[in-house]
């Protein structure tokens, strides 16, 4: 079989989750960036998962009645629904027929990061990629934006549930204040990013502009507590926005539009795709475009990834990125034609790659260049990983690893790799070398 050419192999690898063997022949035969457009059209849904009634309630119950047997019942259903969701995540990940759209899924899950500090917040972590990401992925930034700052997971990780205005109603007969967790971060990694021009006060006025902003005790939903808001006049970045007569959620949606619609979020965004998708260091030139295009369509997220696959720098031949542990783990999968991710595998490559979703150790989420992905022992802990990997992996259904190799990687494939593959004892050692290749760590 002949090997894919060189946008295919671009298409399948860099900008989707890796190679599947149904998809060489609509990739040999078709256009791969109508490929990749087509499927900002017409994404596969993934399964909405959430827990049966309130955790939040349920575990205020066991505390106030102080039941730790009813505590732990809930942590353990909540943990075990967690992991059958990271299951299902991963499983989909490595089985969809859109893998672009579920790269996009993953990038923005990982901009918008959230932690599961507490069980509490591992909960409402289970229905965010599926309320909060994943319906916004080809719309408005601003609309993502908004979805997921009144997220449950967000408000949590972020404290702001915990975030009263000093003359406020509730402030007042408090006496509690503020906590700018969410503001800072909504400045510093989700829009205008660290050099945007803000300044300390801003962050104290987003604080005040996103106060009330919390969760239902019942339902663990999203809910204003109007009195916990700022009843002041407040200016962000030199606009000011009024305290209405009646204090409500829209001001601080307002405040969020307005943001992501500023100039340097634009740059901020266009600079984070262009590293992911092009780059560690990215040419101006691809950042400026991408700039352009946000701010043309006004956020529009679907014409900015068209801006992106019309550039001649995304479609460089040479795979430059490196592999995030995940993308590793899925690439693998997919490559070796799994249905259903084996939960051996997933267990096993999360703890020894150490990525697991959800887990990363600050609000800027994990990493995405190379010389911060490979710590001082991470490049032995992957090729130790791909050793097991191929051991759980290798089925006889799977593709001959020669020409697997061959197929996705044509003539990027390294002589070495060529013959150290042909030359391996068996079908599982064979993959074990492909797997843990500079051709296959990168993409």
């Amino acid at each position: 079989m002949a090997a894919l050419s060189a946008h295919a192999r671009v298409a399948a690898n860099r900008f989707g989750m890796g190679l599947r063997p149904e998809e060489i022949e609509g990739l040999s035969s078709g256009n791969p960036r109508a490929w990749l457009l087509s499927q900002l059209s017409s994404p596969q849904p993934a399964p909405v998962s959430s827990l049966e009634g309130s955790p939040i309630r349920r575990l205020a119950e066991g505390e106030k009645n102080k039941d730790k047997d009813a505590q732990k019942a809930i942590r353990r259903e909540i943990r075990q629904q967690f992991t059958g969701m990271l299951g299902r995540k991963f499983t989909h990940a490595i089985t969809t027929k859109t893998s672009f759209h579920e790269r996009l899924v993953w990038f923005w899950e990982n901009h918008f990061s959230v932690s599961t500090k507490s069980p509490i917040a591992t909960a409402s972590i289970i229905g965010y990629e599926a309320l909060a990401i994943r319906p916004h992925v080809t719309g408005k930034f601003e609309d993502m934006l908004i979805a997921v700052a009144q997220h449950p997971a967000m408000l949590l990780y972020l404290d702001n549930t915990r975030s009263i205005s000093a003359d406020s109603m509730a402030g007042k007969r408090q006496k509690k204040g503020l906590n700018e967790n969410l503001a800072r971060e909504i400045l510093e990694l989700h829009t205008l990013g660290v050099e945007g021009g803000y300044s300390q006060a801003d962050v104290g006025a987003l604080a005040k502009l996103i106060t009330g902003w919390s969760i239902d005790r019942e339902s663990g939903n999203f809910q204003f507590r109007p009195l916990a808001h700022s009843r002041e006049d407040v200016t962000l970045l030199n606009k000011r926005y009024s305290a209405p007569r009646m204090p409500n959620v829209e001001r601080g949606e307002a405040a969020l539009r307005d943001l992501a619609r500023h100039p340097a979020t634009a740059q901020f965004i266009a600079l984070k795709l262009a590293r992911h998708f092009i780059a560690d260091i990215p040419p101006e030139s691809a950042v400026n475009a991408l700039r352009d295009a946000f701010l043309r369509s006004g956020g529009d997220l679907r014409q900015v990834y068209e801006a992106l696959l019309g550039l001649p720098e995304a479609w460089q031949p040479a795979p430059v990125k490196l592999k995030s542990s995940s993308e590793m783990i899925i690439s693998a999968a997919r490559l070796t034609g799994v249905d259903d991710a084996p939960r051996r595998y997933l267990e096993f490559s999360l703890r020894e790659l150490k990525n697991t979703p959800y887990s990363a150790l600050s609000p800027a989420g994990f990493p995405d260049t190379a010389s911060e992905l490979l710590g001082s022992d991470m490049l032995l802990r992957r090729i130790q990983w791909a050793e097991e990997a191929a051991r759980m992996l290798t089925k006889e259904e799977a593709p001959p690893p020669d020409s697997a190799a061959y197929i996705t990687f044509g003539e990027t494939l390294h002589p070495d790799t060529v013959q150290a593959i042909a030359n391996a004892r068996d079908r599982q050692t064979a993959y074990a070398i492909l797997f843990a290749s500079p051709e296959f760590q990168r993409r």
